[in-house]
């Protein structure tokens, strides 16, 4: 038993190393060929759209009408370790497990987490999203505002 749970850990490290290796990968290719604003946009419209169709799920199965609520439903699925704090203007995202803090060096990502929280927030008319501090740029965490 405890041989097939190392083999399974051996799989499973094998392959989060093939895709944050095929994901820099990747993004180089778009930035070679379409340019770092290209690539920009590429990773922040698909996770935009990303995030809407997560957010209308997550409506329609769990009855969350906030876009607090959805943000903790789905943020809290992604074991991103998320923060959510509503103030009077912002609601201030801050992640502690950044999914793509393995693929170090590569702060392009930050835009699939920032399209994908734009995406949510559109349902629920945010006017934009602010990068206040990334784990990429050297800070302890990912914050986050999407301002009302």
């Amino acid at each position: 038993m405890e041989e097939t749970y190392r083999r399974r850990i051996r799989v499973l490290s094998a392959l989060l190393y093939f895709y944050g290796s095929f994901l820099r990968v990747a993004i180089k290719g778009m930035k070679d060929v379409i340019g770092e604003k290209g690539a920009t946009g590429i990773l922040r419209f698909s996770s935009r759209k990303y995030g809407v169709d997560v957010a209308r799920a997550i409506m329609k199965f769990t009855g969350a009408g906030t876009l607090k609520e959805v943000l903790e439903h789905s943020m809290s699925r992604l074991n991103v370790e998320p923060e959510i704090e509503e103030l009077e203007n912002v609601i201030r995202v801050k992640v502690k497990n950044c999914p793509f803090w393995k693929i170090k060096g590569e702060p392009l990502l930050c835009a699939i987490t920032e399209g994908f929280l734009e995406g949510v927030g559109s349902l629920f008319n945010i006017k934009g999203i602010r990068r206040v501090q990334t784990k990429m740029a050297g800070a302890p965490e990912c914050v986050f505002e999407l301002i009302k």
